[in-house]
């Protein structure tokens, strides 16, 4: 069976590409990555919730799609 977080290496990578290094929570100024010792504060989170019981839990989805690149965003 497939698992909600099992994110390509392709969805991971367009994530931080299209994030600009920056949260995508609104008003927020947080850089993911620092360039001097190589932390990622970052969270890979999803829009639809990856779990049954989750704020946001679509049971009309699929695995495939919560952890596809639509249904991601990086905090």
């Amino acid at each position: 069976m497939a698992n909600a977080r099992a994110y390509s290496n392709l969805t991971i990578k367009r994530l931080f590409a299209m994030s600009g290094n920056q949260c995508a929570f609104p008003d927020c100024t947080q850089t993911f990555l620092n360039s001097e010792d190589e932390t990622n504060v970052s969270n890979i989170c999803h829009i639809e919730a990856a779990e049954q019981g989750g704020q946001r839990y679509n049971p009309n989805s699929d695995d495939e799609y919560r952890r596809s690149f639509e249904n991601l965003i990086l905090l």
